[in-house]
């Protein structure tokens, strides 16, 4: 059914750098107690958006929100079949990524 793993592997790596950097920046503001602002997040959320999709958008078109996948079904614009690949890499991204105790 799904026979071009660059668009897993494109998601995979677009996934992987926004939430190293979103994740790690709220982390490190937390156990430091560095908040300046609320704009300060934003900023980092911004760079850590921008390499996400510049590493996964010809791999993947830089799809690394599954709404998006689903609008674009609807719309027409993307085929069907590949739309479970791509609902399912969250779940299996959100799965494996859970805090273990």
């Amino acid at each position: 059914m799904f026979t071009k793993w660059h668009d897993f592997i494109g998601e995979m790596t677009g996934s992987f750098i926004l939430v190293f950097f979103v994740c790690g920046s709220v982390t490190v503001t937390v156990l430091f107690s560095s908040l300046i602002g609320l704009f300060q997040i934003a900023i980092v959320w911004g760079i850590g958006v921008t390499p996400g999709v510049y590493a996964s958008r010809y791999l993947s078109c830089a799809y690394l929100n599954p709404v998006v996948n689903l609008g674009m079904v609807v719309a027409g614009r993307r085929h069907a079949r590949r739309l479970p690949v791509y609902m399912g890499l969250p779940v299996f991204k959100w799965v494996n990524m859970r805090p273990r105790r």
